[in-house]
Protein backbone atom coordinates (compact mmCIF):
# COMPACT_ATOMS: atom_id res chain seq x y z
CA UNK A 1 0.00 0.00 0.00
CA UNK A 2 3.20 2.39 1.21
CA UNK A 3 4.21 2.39 -3.07
CA UNK A 4 0.89 1.70 -4.75
CA UNK A 5 0.23 5.70 -2.56
CA UNK A 6 1.93 8.40 -5.43
CA UNK A 7 2.58 11.14 -2.42
CA UNK A 8 5.25 8.28 -1.23
CA UNK A 9 7.29 8.78 -4.17
CA UNK A 10 6.93 12.52 -3.57
CA UNK A 11 8.64 12.75 0.47
CA UNK A 12 12.12 12.73 0.89
CA UNK A 13 13.09 9.52 1.20
CA UNK A 14 14.38 9.65 4.39
CA UNK A 15 10.50 9.76 5.63
CA UNK A 16 9.52 6.69 3.28
CA UNK A 17 12.25 3.70 3.35
CA UNK A 18 14.39 5.33 5.92
CA UNK A 19 11.26 5.12 8.31
CA UNK A 20 10.56 8.07 10.28
CA UNK A 21 7.55 8.71 8.24
CA UNK A 22 4.64 6.45 6.36
CA UNK A 23 7.51 3.95 6.06
CA UNK A 24 8.04 3.57 9.68
CA UNK A 25 4.89 2.09 9.78
CA UNK A 26 3.94 0.75 6.21
CA UNK A 27 6.82 -2.00 6.60
CA UNK A 28 5.15 -4.87 7.82
CA UNK A 29 4.64 -7.91 5.53
CA UNK A 30 6.84 -10.57 4.02
CA UNK A 31 9.39 -9.03 1.81
CA UNK A 32 10.64 -10.36 -0.96
CA UNK A 33 14.78 -11.11 -1.20
CA UNK A 34 15.64 -8.53 -3.45
CA UNK A 35 13.23 -5.87 -1.56
CA UNK A 36 15.48 -6.56 1.71
CA UNK A 37 18.54 -6.39 -0.26
CA UNK A 38 17.68 -2.98 -1.93
CA UNK A 39 16.86 -1.65 1.24
CA UNK A 40 20.41 -2.90 3.15
CA UNK A 41 22.06 -1.07 0.02
CA UNK A 42 20.65 2.06 0.98
CA UNK A 43 21.74 1.63 4.53
CA UNK A 44 18.26 1.13 5.61
CA UNK A 45 19.11 -1.78 8.20
CA UNK A 46 15.68 -1.33 10.30
CA UNK A 47 12.75 -1.64 7.96
CA UNK A 48 13.34 -5.42 6.78
CA UNK A 49 11.71 -7.56 9.17
CA UNK A 50 7.75 -8.22 9.38
CA UNK A 51 6.74 -8.57 12.87
CA UNK A 52 8.70 -6.42 15.03
CA UNK A 53 6.51 -3.08 14.67
CA UNK A 54 4.16 -5.42 17.23
CA UNK A 55 6.50 -7.68 18.58
CA UNK A 56 9.64 -5.72 19.02
CA UNK A 57 13.26 -6.89 18.97
CA UNK A 58 14.96 -8.76 21.05
CA UNK A 59 12.32 -9.98 23.41
CA UNK A 60 9.52 -10.69 20.54
CA UNK A 61 6.57 -10.79 23.37
CA UNK A 62 3.56 -12.12 22.45
CA UNK A 63 2.30 -10.10 25.59
CA UNK A 64 3.79 -7.00 24.26
CA UNK A 65 2.05 -7.12 21.25
CA UNK A 66 -1.73 -7.32 23.02
CA UNK A 67 -1.32 -4.50 24.55
CA UNK A 68 -3.20 -1.78 22.58
CA UNK A 69 -0.21 0.92 23.47
CA UNK A 70 1.37 -1.66 21.02
CA UNK A 71 -0.68 -0.28 18.15
CA UNK A 72 -0.31 3.74 19.56
CA UNK A 73 3.20 3.83 17.68
CA UNK A 74 1.59 3.80 14.03
CA UNK A 75 -2.57 4.03 14.78
CA UNK A 76 -2.56 7.92 15.88
CA UNK A 77 -2.05 11.09 14.64
CA UNK A 78 -3.12 12.73 11.61
CA UNK A 79 -4.95 10.77 9.21
CA UNK A 80 -5.77 8.37 11.59
CA UNK A 81 -5.95 9.19 15.24
CA UNK A 82 -7.32 5.62 16.59
CA UNK A 83 -5.14 5.32 19.66
CA UNK A 84 -6.17 8.63 20.80
CA UNK A 85 -10.17 8.01 20.06
CA UNK A 86 -10.07 4.67 21.64
CA UNK A 87 -7.92 5.76 24.40
CA UNK A 88 -10.60 8.47 25.09
CA UNK A 89 -13.55 6.66 24.14
CA UNK A 90 -15.65 4.41 26.81
CA UNK A 91 -13.78 1.31 25.59
CA UNK A 92 -10.20 2.70 26.57
CA UNK A 93 -11.09 4.05 29.57
CA UNK A 94 -12.70 1.03 30.85
CA UNK A 95 -9.10 -0.61 29.98
CA UNK A 96 -7.20 1.73 32.01
CA UNK A 97 -9.10 1.50 34.68
CA UNK A 98 -9.35 -2.57 34.63
CA UNK A 99 -5.33 -2.23 34.63
CA UNK A 100 -5.83 0.45 37.55
CA UNK A 101 -7.75 -2.29 39.51
CA UNK A 102 -11.14 0.26 39.46
CA UNK A 103 -12.90 -2.70 37.18
CA UNK A 104 -12.84 -6.77 38.48
CA UNK A 105 -10.52 -8.51 35.96
CA UNK A 106 -13.26 -10.17 33.68
CA UNK A 107 -15.06 -6.83 33.30
CA UNK A 108 -15.54 -6.22 29.64
CA UNK A 109 -12.63 -3.76 28.20
CA UNK A 110 -12.65 -3.89 24.21
CA UNK A 111 -8.67 -3.33 23.14
CA UNK A 112 -7.52 -2.94 19.38
CA UNK A 113 -6.82 -6.28 19.33
CA UNK A 114 -9.94 -8.14 20.49
CA UNK A 115 -11.96 -5.99 17.69
CA UNK A 116 -9.71 -6.47 15.02
CA UNK A 117 -7.60 -9.11 15.70
CA UNK A 118 -9.80 -11.52 17.30
CA UNK A 119 -8.61 -14.57 18.07
CA UNK A 120 -5.20 -13.55 17.37
CA UNK A 121 -5.81 -13.32 13.47
CA UNK A 122 -3.42 -11.10 12.11
CA UNK A 123 -5.52 -9.86 9.10
CA UNK A 124 -6.62 -6.51 10.24
CA UNK A 125 -9.04 -5.03 7.72
CA UNK A 126 -12.33 -2.79 7.78
CA UNK A 127 -15.18 -2.79 6.16
CA UNK A 128 -14.58 0.70 4.45
CA UNK A 129 -10.87 0.59 4.93
CA UNK A 130 -8.41 3.27 5.17
CA UNK A 131 -9.34 5.25 2.02
CA UNK A 132 -13.39 5.36 3.38
CA UNK A 133 -14.61 4.63 0.03
CA UNK A 134 -16.41 0.88 -1.62
CA UNK A 135 -17.78 -0.55 -4.26
CA UNK A 136 -20.44 -1.39 -5.12
CA UNK A 137 -22.31 2.75 -5.27
CA UNK A 138 -25.06 2.52 -3.00
CA UNK A 139 -28.57 3.07 -4.19
CA UNK A 140 -29.07 6.26 -2.81
CA UNK A 141 -28.87 8.91 -6.76
CA UNK A 142 -27.53 11.43 -4.56
CA UNK A 143 -25.03 9.63 -2.22
CA UNK A 144 -23.92 7.34 -5.52
CA UNK A 145 -22.91 10.60 -7.27
CA UNK A 146 -20.80 12.14 -4.48
CA UNK A 147 -18.54 8.64 -4.36
CA UNK A 148 -17.88 9.43 -7.72
CA UNK A 149 -16.40 12.43 -7.82
CA UNK A 150 -14.23 11.16 -4.67
CA UNK A 151 -13.23 8.18 -7.04
CA UNK A 152 -12.35 10.65 -9.42
CA UNK A 153 -10.31 13.07 -7.07
CA UNK A 154 -8.86 9.34 -5.74
CA UNK A 155 -7.60 9.22 -9.07
CA UNK A 156 -9.61 5.82 -9.10
CA UNK A 157 -11.91 6.82 -12.25
CA UNK A 158 -11.10 9.35 -14.90
CA UNK A 159 -12.68 12.55 -14.99
CA UNK A 160 -13.94 12.45 -18.07
CA UNK A 161 -15.09 9.45 -18.77
CA UNK A 162 -15.82 8.02 -15.95
CA UNK A 163 -13.64 4.68 -16.64
CA UNK A 164 -11.21 2.98 -13.68
CA UNK A 165 -7.86 4.07 -13.98
CA UNK A 166 -4.65 1.88 -13.87
CA UNK A 167 -4.28 3.20 -9.99
CA UNK A 168 -7.71 0.74 -9.65
CA UNK A 169 -5.71 -2.24 -10.25
CA UNK A 170 -2.88 -1.34 -7.47
CA UNK A 171 -5.91 -0.34 -5.10
CA UNK A 172 -7.08 -3.95 -5.64
CA UNK A 173 -3.55 -5.78 -5.65
CA UNK A 174 -3.30 -4.04 -2.12
CA UNK A 175 -6.24 -4.79 -1.21
CA UNK A 176 -6.67 -0.78 -0.09
CA UNK A 177 -10.82 -0.97 -0.49
CA UNK A 178 -13.66 -2.92 -0.63
CA UNK A 179 -14.49 -3.07 -4.19
CA UNK A 180 -17.67 -5.55 -3.89
CA UNK A 181 -20.57 -6.02 -1.40
CA UNK A 182 -19.35 -9.37 -0.75
CA UNK A 183 -16.15 -8.39 0.43
CA UNK A 184 -17.52 -5.32 2.52
CA UNK A 185 -19.97 -7.61 3.99
CA UNK A 186 -17.40 -10.07 5.10
CA UNK A 187 -16.07 -7.63 7.22
CA UNK A 188 -18.84 -5.74 8.37
CA UNK A 189 -20.41 -9.34 9.67
CA UNK A 190 -16.68 -10.15 11.12
CA UNK A 191 -17.06 -6.73 13.59
CA UNK A 192 -20.55 -7.39 14.31
CA UNK A 193 -19.60 -10.65 15.46
CA UNK A 194 -16.56 -9.14 17.90
CA UNK A 195 -19.50 -6.11 19.05
CA UNK A 196 -21.89 -8.88 19.46
CA UNK A 197 -19.72 -10.35 22.45
CA UNK A 198 -20.90 -6.82 24.67
CA UNK A 199 -23.86 -5.84 23.07
CA UNK A 200 -26.75 -7.25 21.34
CA UNK A 201 -26.49 -7.82 17.74
CA UNK A 202 -29.54 -5.23 17.19
CA UNK A 203 -27.81 -2.27 18.55
CA UNK A 204 -24.46 -3.06 16.98
CA UNK A 205 -26.39 -3.38 14.10
CA UNK A 206 -27.72 0.30 14.51
CA UNK A 207 -24.38 1.61 15.63
CA UNK A 208 -22.54 0.50 12.39
CA UNK A 209 -25.97 1.63 10.20
CA UNK A 210 -25.16 5.06 11.72
CA UNK A 211 -21.60 5.07 10.81
CA UNK A 212 -22.54 3.99 7.38
CA UNK A 213 -24.95 6.96 7.39
CA UNK A 214 -22.35 9.63 8.56
CA UNK A 215 -19.90 8.60 5.92
CA UNK A 216 -22.53 9.35 2.82
CA UNK A 217 -23.07 12.98 5.10
CA UNK A 218 -19.38 13.37 5.01
CA UNK A 219 -19.44 12.79 1.47
CA UNK A 220 -21.83 15.48 0.30
CA UNK A 221 -19.73 17.75 1.64
CA UNK A 222 -16.42 16.46 0.51
CA UNK A 223 -17.96 16.20 -3.01
CA UNK A 224 -19.37 19.64 -2.74
CA UNK A 225 -15.42 20.64 -2.04
CA UNK A 226 -13.75 18.64 -4.63
CA UNK A 227 -16.52 19.86 -7.40
CA UNK A 228 -15.53 23.76 -6.44
CA UNK A 229 -11.55 23.15 -6.88
CA UNK A 230 -12.48 20.60 -10.44
CA UNK A 231 -14.26 23.89 -11.46
CA UNK A 232 -11.33 26.04 -11.33
CA UNK A 233 -9.07 23.42 -13.20
CA UNK A 234 -11.62 22.90 -16.18
CA UNK A 235 -11.93 26.96 -16.25
CA UNK A 236 -7.81 27.49 -15.93
CA UNK A 237 -7.50 29.00 -12.95
CA UNK A 238 -5.66 26.68 -11.49
CA UNK A 239 -3.13 25.03 -14.13
CA UNK A 240 -2.93 20.95 -14.47
CA UNK A 241 0.22 19.82 -12.14
CA UNK A 242 2.41 17.95 -15.49
CA UNK A 243 2.36 14.86 -12.99
CA UNK A 244 -1.45 14.87 -12.07
CA UNK A 245 -3.29 11.69 -14.05
CA UNK A 246 -6.18 14.45 -15.14
CA UNK A 247 -6.98 18.08 -15.07
CA UNK A 248 -8.85 17.05 -11.89
CA UNK A 249 -7.96 17.43 -7.72
CA UNK A 250 -5.89 14.67 -6.91
CA UNK A 251 -6.33 13.79 -3.24
CA UNK A 252 -3.05 10.86 -3.17
CA UNK A 253 -0.47 13.41 -3.73
CA UNK A 254 -1.27 14.53 -0.67
CA UNK A 255 0.24 17.88 0.16
CA UNK A 256 2.66 17.85 -2.82
CA UNK A 257 -0.03 19.68 -4.78
CA UNK A 258 2.18 20.51 -7.41
CA UNK A 259 2.67 16.88 -8.63
CA UNK A 260 6.41 17.35 -7.94
CA UNK A 261 9.30 15.77 -5.63
CA UNK A 262 9.79 17.71 -2.36
CA UNK A 263 12.51 19.88 -3.66
CA UNK A 264 10.85 20.79 -7.30
CA UNK A 265 8.54 23.74 -8.40
CA UNK A 266 7.93 24.75 -4.66
CA UNK A 267 6.17 28.38 -6.13
CA UNK A 268 3.79 26.17 -7.90
CA UNK A 269 1.80 24.50 -4.36
CA UNK A 270 -1.74 24.50 -4.63
CA UNK A 271 -3.09 26.24 -1.33
CA UNK A 272 -6.53 25.25 -2.15
CA UNK A 273 -5.90 21.56 -3.01
CA UNK A 274 -3.90 20.97 0.49
CA UNK A 275 -7.13 22.54 2.28
CA UNK A 276 -9.17 19.95 0.29
CA UNK A 277 -6.29 17.10 1.44
CA UNK A 278 -6.27 18.07 4.74
CA UNK A 279 -10.08 17.63 4.89
CA UNK A 280 -10.17 14.11 3.16
CA UNK A 281 -7.44 12.94 5.08
CA UNK A 282 -7.33 14.33 8.43
CA UNK A 283 -11.31 15.67 9.00
CA UNK A 284 -13.00 12.99 6.82
CA UNK A 285 -11.35 10.20 8.71
CA UNK A 286 -12.05 11.77 11.98
CA UNK A 287 -15.23 11.97 11.10
CA UNK A 288 -16.27 8.55 9.99
CA UNK A 289 -13.20 7.01 12.29
CA UNK A 290 -14.45 8.96 15.42
CA UNK A 291 -17.85 7.53 14.93
CA UNK A 292 -16.57 4.00 14.72
CA UNK A 293 -14.33 4.41 17.07
CA UNK A 294 -17.48 5.82 19.89
CA UNK A 295 -16.04 9.03 20.34
CA UNK A 296 -18.15 12.21 19.97
CA UNK A 297 -15.79 14.64 20.50
CA UNK A 298 -13.29 13.21 17.31
CA UNK A 299 -16.41 12.34 15.54
CA UNK A 300 -18.03 16.00 15.31
CA UNK A 301 -15.46 18.89 16.54
CA UNK A 302 -12.68 17.01 15.28
CA UNK A 303 -14.06 15.71 12.38
CA UNK A 304 -17.87 17.14 10.73
CA UNK A 305 -17.38 20.23 12.25
CA UNK A 306 -14.11 20.92 10.57
CA UNK A 307 -15.12 19.20 7.40
CA UNK A 308 -17.72 22.07 7.58
CA UNK A 309 -15.52 24.71 7.99
CA UNK A 310 -12.93 23.42 4.95
CA UNK A 311 -15.72 23.55 2.46
CA UNK A 312 -16.54 27.29 3.53
CA UNK A 313 -12.67 28.18 3.03
CA UNK A 314 -12.45 26.21 -0.12
CA UNK A 315 -15.83 28.18 -1.20
CA UNK A 316 -14.09 31.52 -0.22
CA UNK A 317 -11.00 30.73 -1.59
CA UNK A 318 -12.67 29.68 -5.23
CA UNK A 319 -14.51 33.12 -5.13
CA UNK A 320 -11.13 35.26 -4.59
CA UNK A 321 -9.46 33.12 -6.89
CA UNK A 322 -12.14 33.72 -10.18
CA UNK A 323 -12.84 37.78 -8.84
CA UNK A 324 -8.37 37.92 -9.15
CA UNK A 325 -8.36 35.85 -12.05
Amino acid sequence: SLNAIPATHMAPDELIEGGRGCGGCHNMGIKTEAQKKEQLEKGYRYQNNSCDECHTRHSFSKKEAQNPRACQQCHMGYDHPQWEMWSSSKHGMRWFAKQNGDLPPDAAAPTCQICHLPDGTHTNETAWGFLGVRLPLPDDEQAAADRVVILKALGVLDPVTGEATPILDAVKAVRMAKLDQESWQKERDKMLKVCAQCHSPSYAKEQLDMGDSIMMKADRLMAEAITTIAALYKDGIIKKPANYPANYPFLLTFMHTNGERWDKDLDKLSYIDQVLVEMYMKHRMRTYQGFFHVNPDYAYWYGWNEMTKDLGEIKELARTMRAQH
